[in-house]
């Protein structure tokens, strides 16, 4: 049997990777009940992050839950995958905040590293959405919604003062820890504490080449720079990745106001298409209803443009406390000229070129060929005039309505080098149009002698206005990047 016969095709690769996304198929196990790992014994799997299975374990000195983190199988034989898996004891070894999970105890030195931290008896995020849109509250609570994210983005604020992007936040993610014995089992009756530091990027650069993780995660809360992988960042650009935790704070703030994440899907290829789509819903769209100023908060931490969103997850946070507080919210200000800026890079510059130098070629190829008919029907200029003028007319024709037309096709078809060479052709028509409005015509000079100044001068401008719009839109093309 040959190689080829053994590869698979294109739908059963698509079937691995929706069963790769979903962790929820089938969870590995590679502990079971009667095993113990220092003090802890193993009682059951609860979940499995991107390197570890989580087991609820017992503590034999206080028997009290903990959540017992061991690596997969697939981990413990993969030298860099375990090395993360390490990395992350470290670096939650050395958060503390109360909206994060505690770690109480680690071996990462035995031929099995493990990691033990506080049980949270209130599941996760991701499951309280599950049962709440299994029930559906008649009347969300806003501000509780927004009090509890506030504490989620004090958690990553504190990560991020020291140096460490998580890159990983999404509602299974957040564990909840119950505050009492309350019934009721609303977001207010939770604390909310953030776990699973496998993938997060310490600001060192020592964990920088782990895309190809990233991308075998979930990407429904994932920035779309993100995905990219940081192709084109070093170990200085940790900002850029803290900004993407922004964006995942939004996506999380987005599925507790209506129920959903705002990318959807139904297979990992269509979800990976829809994330990097430059339009995102609003929230108030898809539920109306839901308060303008939290909608402005999210719809701000979902802006495809990093510098556009919140600077710090602190500023998030204080603003979803002013919005529950009933005050005005402050939002992401910035300039217009920056704001010109933002919008200035998302522009298809080249098709925009292309297809305005296209336009331009027909609108004059229809007013040449209605002068033309013009002059034969009303005998304007006698035979011998007309004739001796048809190699201007030649000329004009090739200069001004065909290469031009085939350029700026081309560049409407992404081509940067047709938008270099339709700058360059537009250099010396600029010129020649602007010696025409002064009482210099380069070209039909017969013609013009027989009208107004004031028809010469109008004419020229009307080609000089087109000609060095096409040059500046020609310009944007050559240096900024299609998106």
């Amino acid at each position: 049997m040959t190689t080829e016969e053994n590869e698979p095709d294109d739908s059963e690769l698509a079937g691995r990777l929706d069963r790769l996304w979903n962790d929820s198929q089938s969870l590995p196990v590679t502990a079971t009940t009667t095993q113990q790992f220092g003090q802890y014994q193993i009682q059951r799997v609860v979940g499995a992050g991107a390197f570890g299975i989580v087991y609820l374990a017992t503590s034999l000195e206080t028997n009290k839950p903990v959540a017992l983190k061991i690596p997969r199988t697939e981990v413990l034989v993969d030298k860099d995958k375990l090395q993360r898996f390490v990395n992350e004891a470290r670096l939650i070894a050395d958060l503390n905040h109360q909206n994060i999970v505690a770690l109480l105890k680690s071996d990462i030195v035995g031929p099995i590293p493990w990691l033990a931290t506080e049980w949270c008896d209130g599941s996760d995020l991701g499951q309280w959405i599950q049962q709440q849109s299994a029930q559906p509250s008649a009347d969300p609570n806003w501000k509780e919604i927004a009090n509890f994210l506030a504490q989620v983005a004090d958690a990553v604020e504190h990560v991020h003062q020291q140096g460490i992007a998580h890159r990983d936040l999404k509602p299974a993610n957040i564990m909840l820890c119950i505050k009492d014995d309350s019934m009721s089992r609303s977001l207010g009756d939770f604390i909310p504490k953030v776990a699973d530091f496998g993938m997060s990027k310490l600001h060192d650069g020592e964990l920088a080449g782990t895309q190809s993780s990233v991308i075998l995660g979930t990407p429904f809360y994932m920035a779309p720079e993100q995905m990219e992988g940081h192709k084109k960042s070093n170990s200085s650009s940790t900002q850029a990745v803290m900004n993407s935790d922004i964006y995942s704070l939004g996506a999380v703030l987005f599925e507790l106001l209506t129920g959903s994440p705002p990318v959807q899907g139904d297979n990992y290829f269509e979800v990976m298409t829809n994330a990097k789509s430059p339009q995102r819903p609003r929230a108030s769209k898809q539920l109306p209803g839901i308060p303008a100023g939290i909608d402005r908060i999210c719809s701000t931490c979902l802006r495809m443009n990093p510098e556009a969103r919140y600077e710090t997850a602190a500023r998030l946070a204080a603003d979803l406390r002013r919005f529950a507080n009933g005050e005005s919210i402050v939002g992401r200000k910035y300039p217009i000229g920056k704001r010109y800026a933002f919008w200035h890079r998302l522009q298809p510059w080249k098709k925009i070129a292309g297809a305005f130098t296209v336009f331009y070629c027909f609108v004059i190829g229809l007013w040449f060929a209605a002068s033309a008919c013009g002059f034969y029907m009303f005998n304007e200029m006698p035979a011998r005039e007309s004739l001796a003028m048809a190699p201007q007319a030649i000329s004009l024709m090739l200069t001004s309505i065909l290469l031009p037309g085939f350029v700026g096709w081309r560049c409407w078809s992404g081509k940067t080098w047709a938008a270099v060479v339709g700058f360059l052709l537009n250099l010396p028509k600029a010129f020649v149009y602007g010696s025409g409005m002064f009482g210099w015509p380069m070209m039909f000079s017969q013609y013009y002698e027989n009208y107004s100044p004031y028809l010469s001068f109008s004419v020229h401008l009307f080609f000089f206005i087109f000609t060095a719009t096409q040059m500046i839109l020609y310009l944007c093309a050559i240096r900024c990047r299609v998106r």
